[in-house]
C-alpha cells in the first residue's frame, strides 16, 4: 500500500518513479510520512503531500548533482576531463590535424539514451552518427565527434544528455564546451573582386554574365534577376542560352561562405529585338451584320521590326485599310466577301485567314407579296391556298377561315385535302415577325358539285431583274376541282415548280427567257400567256473614278465642279459644302454661275445607288474680291452749323484694293484727316468754306463733289431804348 502510494505520489510530482529506492535509502522521513498518511486528517495529509513534495524535490536534486560528465580529447587533452552537469570544459586543436572528442557521463541517473548539441562544429567536424542535431547512443553510451578541422577560431558548443532517445525523456543535464582550432588559415567574408558587366543583346542571342570574389573558405556563388534567385544559377558564370524579351532586367551575384556574404554590383541585360517576318497571331473573325449596322475586322501580327498592314477584299487591297483593324461603318449589301490581312515588314510578309462577311436584309415587318387566290372546287376535290410574305426574320403563318384560325395551318399554304360544302367561306393568312404583321386579302372558297375546265384569271407578269436579286411569276386559274400548276420555260417544265407562284430566288444570266404555267385539273387544262424574263448585270455599289478639283475664282465669275462615279444602277448625285447638301445639285456638274465671297468652301459630292454610296473627295473654292478704281457710293453733304457745335462730313467709297483718303478744304489737304469721315468738333468760324473727299487706290482715284460749310454766328448785342410818355 505505501509503495503504491509513493508511485502516486512521483506521478503527482512528474518524477521517473525509477529513483523509488534511492528515496527511501537517502530519506527515511518519507517512510514515515507514508506510514502515517492514513492516520491525519485531511488538512495533515496536505501538510504531509507538501512536505513530502520538498523532500522528494530535494531528494532529486542531490540524484541530478551526482551526475558527473566525462570530456576526451585527441590528440589534445581538454581542461576538465570530467566535471559536473554546467560544467565548462575547454578543448585545444591544430587545424589539419585529424581529431576526436568523446563525451560519456557517470554516476546517478545512469546511462544517457541521446545526446543533442547546439552551436556551430568547426568545420572539418562532424557529430558521428547524428540524426539532425541529436545522436542516440547504446553501451558505451558515449557521444563522439570526429573529423579533421579546417578553419582556425573559436566554437562554443552545449551538450545535452538525454534519458531517452531523439532528446526526450525526462531527465536531461548539460556542459560546455568550448573547442578552439590553432593554426591553419582564419575566416575571411567574401569580397567581390569582378562584378558583371552590362551588355544588350538581340532576342535568340546568348548572355553570360561573369562575377568573381575572393574569401576564406572559397565562396559559393548564388545568381539573382532583380532580387529574386535564379534556380541553378551557383557558378561564378551565368548564361542564358537563347535571350527572349522577358529576360531583360537586372542581374547581380551573391557570394556567400562561413564568414558572411558579398553582392556584387548589378549588371542590366537589355533586350533589343532581332529581325523577324511576320507571323499572324490573331486571325480576323467572319462575322454577319445587318445592312446599316457596324463591321470590324481585326488582326494582330508579331515581328521585329513592327509589321504595317493592308486589308484586301476578295483578293483586291483597300484604299485606306492600313491599321490592325477595318472598321465599315454602315454595311451595305456590296460589302459581303471575303477580307483579309497582309502583315509586311522589312523581313518579309505574312497573309491572315479569310474572314467572311455575310450581310442580312435589316430587320423589317411582313409585307404580302403573293396573295391567296379564291377557289371553286367540287365537293370531294382539294384546295390549296397559297400565300407569300417579304420580312426579316422570315415571316410565320396563321390561316384563318370567316375570321377565325384554323388549327395546325401554319404554313404558307393550306390545303383541304376532300373539299366538303362546309368548308365554303372566305380564308386569308396572317404573316408575322418579331417587327410586326400582315393579314392577306381575302381569298373566298366556292364549293360546287360540278367539275370545270381550268381557266386563267390572272396573267403572269414579265420582269426585268438584275442578277443575284429575285425574280417570281404568278398565276391564278378558275375551274372545279381546283387546279394545279406546273411552270414551263420555254415549253419545257421546271421540275419542282407546282405552285401557283414560281420564284427565282437569286437570278443568273441563264434564268432569262420565256415562262407559262399549265392549270389542270380532271376536266382539262388551260396554258397562260407567256412573261419574258430579262436579266441585267447585279448591282455594284458607286466607286468615284473622277474626283472634282479645287477652284480659285474671283467674285462674279463661275465655278464648276464635275464628278464621275460607277455603278449599277447608275448612280445619283448630291452635291454637298461643308457637308450639307445643297439644294437640286443633282447633276455630276455643279456650277456656281455668279461667284460670291460667301461661296468660299469645301465642296464634295455622293454617289448613291440601290447597292450603296460614295463620297467624293472634297474640292476647295477659294474666292478673291475682283479689282477696281474707287467710286463714290455716297457723296458727302452740305453742312450749316452754329459756331462751336461739332459737324461730320461722311462719305461712301467702294474699290478693290481698299481705298486710302484724304480731306480738302478750299483745295487744301487736312492734316490728319485720312477717314472716309470728317469731324470738326468745334466749329469756329474759319472753318466755313468748300470740303471735298480724294479717294484712291492702285487702280485709280476720284474725288467727291464739293460741298459747304456754312457757319452761323451768334447775334451781336443790341440796344434797347425805353420812352417814358
Amino acid at each position: 500500500m505505501y509503495l503504491n502510494s509513493l508511485f502516486l505520489r512521483f506521478r503527482w510530482l512528474q518524477m521517473p518513479t525509477g529513483f523509488l529506492v534511492l528515496l527511501l535509502q537517502r530519506t527515511p522521513v518519507l517512510r514515515v510520512a507514508l506510514q502515517m498518511e492514513d492516520l491525519l486528517s485531511n488538512n495533515a495529509t496536505a501538510i504531509m503531500r507538501s512536505a513530502f513534495a520538498v523532500v522528494a524535490m530535494g531528494a532529486y536534486n542531490s540524484v541530478a548533482g551526482a551526475t558527473v560528465f566525462n570530456v576526451t580529447a585527441t590528440p589534445l587533452a581538454g581542461t576538465p576531463t570530467s566535471g559536473a552537469a554546467n560544467a565548462t570544459f575547454t578543448i585545444s586543436e591544430a587545424s589539419g590535424t585529424a581529431a576526436s572528442v568523446a563525451v560519456t557521463v557517470s554516476g546517478a541517473p545512469g546511462n544517457p539514451k541521446s545526446y543533442s548539441i547546439s552551436g556551430t562544429l568547426p568545420a572539418g567536424l562532424t557529430l558521428t552518427n547524428a540524426v539532425g542535431t541529436y545522436v542516440n547512443v547504446t553501451a558505451p553510451y558515449k557521444m563522439t565527434i570526429t573529423g579533421t578541422p579546417t578553419t582556425a577560431g573559436s566554437y562554443p558548443l552545449t551538450i545535452t544528455a538525454w534519458d531517452g532517445s531523439n532528446g526526450s525523456g525526462g531527465n536531461s543535464a548539460k556542459i560546455k564546451v568550448n573547442i578552439t582550432i590553432t593554426g591553419g588559415v582564419s575566416n575571411v567574408a567574401p569580397s567581390i573582386t569582378t562584378d558583371p558587366s552590362s551588355m544588350t543583346v538581340t532576342a535568340g542571342g546568348s548572355a553570360s554574365f561573369t562575377v568573381a570574389a575572393s574569401g576564406t573558405p572559397t565562396p559559393t556563388f548564388q545568381w539573382q534577376k532583380d532580387g529574386v534567385d535564379i534556380p541553378g544559377a551557383t557558378s561564378t558564370a551565368y548564361t542564358i542560352a537563347s535571350v527572349t524579351a522577358n529576360d531583360a532586367g537586372n542581374y547581380a551575384a551573391v557570394a556567400t561562405n562561413s564568414a558572411g556574404s558579398a553582392t556584387s554590383n548589378a549588371a542590366t541585360l537589355t533586350v533589343s529585338a532581332g529581325v523577324t517576318a511576320p507571323a499572324i497571331t490573331s486571325q480576323p473573325a467572319s462575322l454577319s451584320a445587318t445592312v446599316g449596322t457596324q463591321a470590324s475586322f481585326t488582326v494582330a501580327a508579331s515581328g521585329s521590326p513592327t509589321p504595317t498592314y493592308q486589308w484586301f477584299k476578295d483578293g483586291v487591297s483597300i484604299g485606306g485599310a492600313n491599321s490592325t483593324t477595318y472598321s465599315i461603318a454602315s454595311v451595305a449589301a456590296g460589302d459581303a466577301g471575303n477580307y483579309s490581312a497582309v502583315a509586311t515588314n522589312s523581313a518579309g510578309s505574312a497573309t491572315s485567314n479569310a474572314a467572311t462577311l455575310t450581310v442580312s436584309a435589316a430587320t423589317t415587318a411582313p409585307a404580302i407579296t403573293t396573295q391567296p387566290t379564291s377557289l371553286s372546287v367540287t365537293i370531294g376535290s382539294q384546295a390549296s391556298f397559297t400565300v407569300a410574305a417579304s420580312g426579316n426574320p422570315t415571316p410565320i403563318y396563321q390561316w384563318f377561315k370567316d375570321g377565325v384560325s384554323i388549327g395546325g395551318a401554319n404554313s404558307a399554304t393550306y390545303t383541304i385535302a376532300s373539299v366538303a360544302a362546309g368548308d365554303a367561306g372566305n380564308y386569308t393568312a396572317v404573316a408575322t415577325n418579331s417587327a410586326g404583321s400582315a393579314t392577306s386579302a381575302i381569298a373566298t372558297l366556292t364549293v360546287s358539285t360540278s367539275a370545270s375546265a381550268p381557266a386563267i384569271t390572272t396573267q403572269p407578269t414579265s420582269l426585268t431583274v438584275t442578277t443575284g436579286s429575285a425574280a417570281s411569276f404568278t398565276v391564278t386559274a378558275s375551274g372545279s376541282p381546283t387546279p394545279t400548276y406546273q411552270w414551263q420555260k420555254a415549253g419545257v417544265n421546271i421540275a419542282g415548280a407546282t405552285n401557283a407562284t414560281y420564284t427565282i430566288a437569286s437570278v443568273v444570266a441563264g434564268d432569262a427567257g420565256s415562262y407559262t404555267a399549265v392549270a389542270t385539273n380532271s376536266a382539262g387544262s388551260a396554258t397562260s400567256t407567256a412573261a419574258t424574263l430579262m436579266v441585267n448585270a447585279g448591282a455594284t455599289a458607286p466607286a468615284i473614278t473622277t474626283q472634282p478639283t479645287s477652284l480659285t475664282v474671283t467674285t462674279g465669275g463661275s465655278a464648276s465642279f464635275s464628278v464621275a462615279a460607277s455603278g449599277s444602277p447608275t448612280p445619283t448625285y448630291q452635291w454637298q459644302k461643308a457637308g450639307v447638301n445643297i439644294a437640286g445639285a443633282t447633276n455630276a456638274t455643279y456650277t456656281i454661275t455668279s461667284v460670291v465671297a460667301g461661296d468660299a468652301g469645301s465642296y464634295a459630292a455622293v454617289a448613291t445607288n440601290s447597292a450603296g454610296s460614295a463620297t467624293s473627295s472634297a474640292a476647295t473654292l477659294t474666292v478673291n474680291t475682283a479689282t477696281s478704281a474707287p467710286v463714290f457710293t455716297q457723296q458727302p453733304t452740305n453742312q450749316t452749323i452754329n459756331l462751336g457745335a461739332s459737324v461730320t462730313f461722311t462719305a461712301a467709297v467702294s474699290g478693290n484694293p481698299a481705298p486710302t483718303f484724304r480731306w480738302r478744304k478750299n483745295g487744301a489737304s487736312i492734316t490728319g484727316a485720312r477717314s472716309v469721315t470728317y469731324t470738326i468738333p468745334s466749329v469756329a468760324a474759319t472753318d466755313a468754306g468748300t470740303y471735298t473727299l480724294f479717294a484712291t487706290n492702285s487702280l485709280g482715284s476720284v474725288t467727291s463733289t464739293a460741298v459747304q460749310l456754312t457757319v452761323i454766328m451768334p447775334p451781336s448785342a443790341a440796344t434797347v431804348a425805353f420812352t417814358v410818355q
